[in-house]
């Protein structure tokens, strides 16, 4: 017989240190069987994220980017789609549009580009993701979503990769503004009440344990 609250009070911990972290989408731990876990099998609390909206704040700054609704931008590394929902974008030396750790921002057509003439000031997006200087079109920004979100693994503070078992794509439905950024979803308030229920709970566990190790000492020593 074990308690399983190591993993929970780690996602708790992990959320809140999290809770201004743009994009950052909390998780939540998910109990293995309760009757698995009174026979002491090895069977592992799984994180899952939860997708559901963050705030969104206006920035002013014009590489900043956030969903309205469901669905990711795409980056790349090392020749592999990665998703996120953190839209604090830079342009890097060459113009490509990047993440703030240097990932290059994926559109339609492959890596988005800037001309080094273009002003920041006049770069515009449409609820679509197509980018605007003016009246010049400068490309697309690749959106997408899933039919089942909840199945990526998380790679990164604010990066998703799909698993080994695709993950079914659909149509983009969400909008995106520019000029503003999605916070993350976490609350301090709702972490620190999960966070002291896990700790009861574990206390509980523990209380439990012992009474437990209690019946099988007297147990055998009724029979010895």
């Amino acid at each position: 017989m074990a308690c399983h609250h190591t993993d929970r009070l780690a996602t708790v911990v992990d959320n809140l240190a999290n809770v201004s972290t743009v994009g950052f989408k909390k998780s939540y731990a998910v109990q293995p069987p309760f009757y698995d876990i009174l026979e002491a099998k090895t069977t592992p609390i799984r994180r899952a994220p939860d997708f559901s909206q963050g705030p969104i704040r206006a920035t002013g700054q014009p590489f900043d980017f956030a969903i309205d609704g469901s669905g990711f931008f795409v980056v790349e590394k090392d020749g592999r789609d990665y998703y996120t929902r953190n839209g604090q974008f830079k342009q890097g030396p060459d113009g490509t549009l990047m993440t703030a750790g240097g990932l290059p921002v994926q559109g339609t057509d492959g890596r988005i580009t800037f001309p080094r003439e273009m002003n920041p000031a006049d770069l515009t997006v449409d609820r679509q993701g197509n980018l605007y200087a003016g009246e010049q079109t400068l490309g697309r920004l690749r959106l997408v979503d899933f039919a089942n979100p909840e199945t990526l693994k998380n790679v990164g503070p604010t990066t998703f990769a799909t698993p080994i078992s695709a993950t079914r794509s659909i149509d983009f439905a969400g909008a995106v503004h520019n000029r503003a950024l999605e916070g993350s979803n976490a609350s301090v308030f709702e972490e620190m009440a999960e966070l002291i229920s896990t700790v009861r709970s574990h206390e509980s566990c523990m209380k439990m344990l012992q009474a437990h190790d209690e019946t099988e000492r007297k147990m055998v020593k009724t029979y010895t």
